[in-house]
């Protein structure tokens, strides 16, 4: 019986390779592995067929499902921003991200991992960007095939986990190449913890899939890494292609090791992307990261049947206490439930209080960015003053002031969360200021025109004027 089961499948374009795991007390099981191959040659419904009835062998519900890709699928980037940005360092990053990203930040979906350096003297960012139309692919094809992944996430963090399980490689500075067909990646794990990850092709032909070619690539990580040359590192290869371990000479390079070293278990096959993916999703909890968006995240959970035994079990002996137990015993065990009852209430009532304040802040910003993104502009009220002049109407003075602030209690209503006051102050002279008057107020956004003064001029025998104009979208009816 296992503790908890998960499974895990590496998606790519050509195939998939699927991983059922369990967890025991000793540790982590492998129940069983699959691989679905030509994907793109064949229906979803045979596909589906495939993956249940692989399923069904070990009787393993669709439930936790975690879906895997390679690094290389997603754009890496490492970036540090000082201490000083702390309290707003989710806007800093945000303003990393807008820079990163070459088009609108909507095409793309952005999970990070944030932790402090060292030594311990700025934040380092890490962000994997991943373009939202590759992510709702792989969600339409498991939706089409009948599976809901309520994980997506990389493989080099699945080895990260594996990394920090394995008491004797904890804190060093590891290497694990991946070994492709076409291509070949080297995560970095520095002091246990991912680094770094660079993916090379091969060049074509026979000297393309050297050892000596990827331990260049391995030096290359490190110099950008800026590991000291003398530290110690510990080079592990993964084979997704076979043909790898050919080019392998044992008495050449003795420092080299498979990857089934690290999990301390007796896999000896030479792929464990999908294991490690698995791991992860065993032993970590699948909301810190995971590129699935927020909005479109199914979560679900395998049956765990000795937890639930173990409850049964507190329950019935609370039971036996609570049936022998004496008057004051039970008084005090109420007692405790309504302090505790209490407590919840505490809690439950300013939880709704903070959630009244979050949704009345959120209209609060709506009703700003309406504001800031349908001004009236300068340009059209000089426009209506203009248009609204006669032949001998000459200003002198523009002064407009726009007031933005939040409303009185009497003020507020269920639309209304800001008291915006806009007011425009025009000087100048005119044939007649009652005229100009009587014309400025059919401009439609003037709410009033208020004369504060007209004087006749000893000079050029105009009126001298000066006029309070309120401007605000609509007209009071």
């Amino acid at each position: 019986m296992y503790l908890k089961t998960v499974i895990s499948i590496l998606y790519s374009e050509a195939e998939l390779t699927i991983d059922v795991l369990g967890k025991t007390f000793k540790g982590v099981e492998l129940i069983g592995r699959h691989t679905v191959s030509s994907i793109y040659n064949k229906e979803h419904l045979f596909i589906r067929g495939e993956i249940e009835s692989f399923l069904e062998e070990f009787n393993i519900p669709k439930e936790n499902i975690i879906v895997g890709i390679t690094p290389d699928q997603v754009a890496f980037r490492k970036i540090s921003l000082p201490l000083e940005v702390e309290e707003e360092l989710e806007d800093a990053i945000s303003l990393q991200i807008m820079n990163l990203v070459p088009s609108d930040l909507t095409d793309f979906y952005v999970e990070k991992i944030v932790r402090k350096n060292e030594d311990g003297n700025c934040f380092d960012v890490f962000l994997f960007i991943i373009p939202r139309e590759k992510v709702e692919t792989i969600l339409k094809f498991f939706s089409d095939i009948d599976f809901y992944p309520q994980w997506l996430t990389i493989t080099a963090l699945g080895y990260e986990k594996i990394i920090s399980g394995n008491s004797q490689l904890r804190g060093k500075n590891i290497f694990i190449c991946d070994l492709s067909y076409e291509s070949f990646s080297v995560y970095c794990y520095r002091n246990g913890k991912f680094e770094y990850f660079k993916h090379t092709w091969i060049i074509p032909g026979p000297r393309g899939k050297e050892i000596s070619q990827v331990l260049k690539e391995v030096e290359k990580t490190a110099s950008l890494v800026r590991l000291p040359e003398e530290e110690d590192v510990e080079i592990f290869l993964n084979f997704t292609d076979e043909s790898w371990k050919e080019k392998i000479d044992r008495s050449q390079y003795p420092f080299l090791r498979h990857i089934n070293e690290i999990t301390e278990l007796p896999i000896t096959y030479g792929d464990l992307n999908s294991f490690a993916v698995g791991y992860l999703g065993l032993y970590s909890n699948r909301r810190s990261f995971n590129l699935i968006p927020k909005e479109r995240r199914v979560f679900t959970s395998s049956i765990s049947y000795i937890p639930t035994l173990a409850l049964v079990l507190v329950l019935i002996v609370l039971l036996f206490l609570n049936l022998t137990s004496g008057y004051f015993q039970k008084k005090k065990y109420l007692e405790e439930i309504e302090r505790g009852m209490a407590k919840i209430e505490k809690k439950y009532k300013k939880v709704v209080k903070i959630k009244q304040r979050i949704s009345a802040t959120k209209d609060e910003i709506n009703v700003l960015n309406k504001l800031m993104i349908h001004p009236i502009s300068n340009l059209e009220v000089i426009r209506e003053l203009t248009e609204k002049a006669g032949p001998k109407t000459y200003i002198d003075n523009y002064n407009r002031n726009v007031d933005i602030k939040p409303a009185s209690p009497k003020e507020k209503n269920m639309n209304s969360f800001f008291y915006v006051k806009d007011t425009l102050t025009i000087s100048g002279y005119t044939e007649s200021s009652l005229d100009y008057q009587t014309r400025l107020m059919d401009v439609k956004f003037f709410n009033s025109v208020i004369m504060n003064s007209s004087t006749k001029s000893r000079r050029n025998d105009l009126e001298r004027f000066q006029f309070k104009i309120v401007i605000s979208e609509e007209k009071n009816k």
